[in-house]
């Protein structure tokens, strides 16, 4: 079993910036997500440097857009368990100010909205 951070969105994720280990993912949807899942980060993230890349990868996907909605679920990945969120946490971007709004447990998502 593994954790996974997966993120989705209404437009197209960028490969990232070689820090974290954004990779493509297959177009899958999750239940209770909005739109298919396009990248992962495996092995989660679990250090502090780790949640500010990952909250700046974020930022700088919504800077390049007037309209965009991201979403970002902690799940384990596993045959034993389901892929499904279990806690969803809604936020405009004005508010996704600081890199622990991604510390998640396994199950919850977070949802950034701008525009």
């Amino acid at each position: 079993m593994t954790q996974y951070f997966y993120l989705a969105s209404d437009q197209v994720l960028s490969p990232g910036n070689g820090s974290l280990e954004i990779t493509e993912a297959p177009p899958e949807m999750i239940q209770g997500f909005r739109f298919p899942v396009q990248r992962e980060v495996y092995n989660g993230i679990t250090k502090p440097w780790q949640l500010r890349e990952m909250h700046q990868y974020i930022m700088n996907h919504l800077n390049r857009y007037e309209k965009c909605t991201v979403q970002v679920p902690q799940l384990l990945n596993s045959n034993k368990v389901d892929m499904r969120i279990h806690k969803e946490t809604l936020l405009k971007v004005a508010e996704f100010n600081h890199p622990q709004s991604l510390l998640l447990a396994e199950g919850e998502s977070v949802t950034i909205r701008k525009g």
